[in-house]
């Protein structure tokens, strides 16, 4: 099974105005300058991953967002010159006005070359259409010929090479002043990218929907999943769905990665965690991504502390590779490196500074080796790997700034 990343709840471009506010405070921190806890074994930065390149695009100013990476030379993104000015009419707007306002900052689709970082239109970019628009929807497509976007209300499949742009409908959407509508349609494409994977929070209805628009199958959840976070879904081809969601057994809410059969519709546990409360279950798993067939790779609040951990499907046992407040992972294609974020919460006086830093590392289901150091202060919040697993792409919200790293 290729490895993917599950995207995260919320659009990229909202991710980089309030990213610091989704770190979880925890006592439990076990990241010093030098080294990595892992348990009571001490893992040394060796800093043996051969990095040829990290460069930092310092002439792009006021990027929004990191949207694509052909693999090779070109990356798409997000810009917006009048960003600033923006931001401030949103942190003081009323809520009527803040779903446009988003999407004003969120800003325009540009392209660059790595060889030559000079912003330019894309020849296939459609009109007006702005990076919410895409962030608010799956976007790209994993062999990068198709993006899936939302404007007006409406939802569309474009496709590259032709030009041609079909329309797709979901019932039942739930437009109350307390929930925006784009929320609910925040998905993955499949890992084949021959489908969309959407889930509907208004009908707890997951969709599969093919290329051309067309809803091959739609299956209700019922009462069987009490919640399912938006965007958390992962599926190679369509056949089988791995999301998390929550439920209450018993008077205990549980969260966990659950497995749904779409042509059974049945559901399995794969990894439950018992909370006491909703406010725990919605604090106490984020994000998941596979190792391999067996080997699951999350970041979650553990028996109190907040880290990365492995879970392996046939012997049911959690491993920690870390404990740190906040983390952000990519697994390389090649299912051999992994890049993260680890974050340790600092006290001054009455408030709590932040200090984030990204590495690198290879990976097995044994844990992390040659651990390497990549850049400090950095708020990580998208990272697009080559399908070589060879160059990495990543923007940082705190900064605003993008990077690209080579390996040997």
């Amino acid at each position: 099974m290729k490895s993917k990343i599950i995207k995260l709840l919320l659009p990229i471009f909202i991710l980089s105005i309030v990213a610091v506010g989704y770190l979880v405070s925890s006592s439990n921190i076990l990241y010093k300058d030098k080294t990595i806890v892992l348990s009571k074994k001490e893992y040394e930065i060796e800093n043996t991953i051969d990095i040829v390149q990290l460069r930092n695009f310092v002439n792009l100013k006021n990027v929004t967002a990191l949207l694509h990476f052909d693999g090779e030379n070109r990356i798409i993104l997000g810009m917006n010159k009048e960003y600033d000015k923006i931001k401030t009419q949103l942190d003081n707007c009323t809520h009527d006005k803040e779903i446009e306002l988003h999407r004003k900052l969120s800003g325009s689709t540009y392209q660059i070359e790595i060889d030559n970082p000079n912003p330019s239109i894309p020849k296939y970019n459609l009109t007006n259409l702005k990076v919410f628009d895409i962030t608010s929807n799956s976007g790209y497509s994993p062999d990068r010929e198709y993006i899936d976007f939302m404007k007006n209300d409406k939802n569309y499949i474009y496709e590259i090479s032709s030009g041609k742009t079909n329309e797709y409908k979901l019932k039942s959407l739930n437009n109350s002043v307390n929930d925006n509508q784009y929320s609910y349609l925040i998905g993955n494409w499949t890992e084949d990218s021959n489908f969309l994977i959407k889930y509907n929070k208004a009908n707890h209805t997951f969709y599969i929907i093919n290329k051309t628009g067309n809803i091959e199958k739609s299956i209700n959840l019922n009462d069987r999943i009490s919640y399912v976070n938006n965007g958390q879904y992962y599926s190679t081809n369509g056949e089988n769905i791995y999301f998390i969601g929550r439920k209450n057994v018993k008077n205990t809410e549980k969260i966990g990665l659950y497995h749904l059969n779409t042509k059974t519709e049945s559901i399995t546990s794969i990894l439950e965690l018992d909370t006491t409360t909703k406010t725990q279950a919605q604090n106490a798993l984020h994000n998941f991504q596979f190792l391999d067939n067996n080997t699951v790779v999350f970041d979650a609040l553990v028996e109190s502390v907040s880290g990365l951990y492995l879970y392996d499907i046939n012997t049911h046992k959690i491993s920690k590779l870390f404990a740190s407040d906040g983390i952000n992972f990519s697994i390389a294609p090649d299912q051999n490196k992994i890049v993260y974020s680890v974050s340790q919460s600092i006290r001054k006086e009455d408030t709590f500074e932040y200090d984030n830093d990204i590495y690198v590392a290879n990976i097995d289901k044994n844990g992390l080796h040659n651990i390497s150091y990549v850049k400090k202060n950095s708020f990580a919040t998208s990272y697009k790997w080559s399908d070589d697993s060879k160059k990495l792409v990543f923007y940082e919200s705190n900064t605003r700034a993008l990077n690209y790293i080579s390996f040997k």
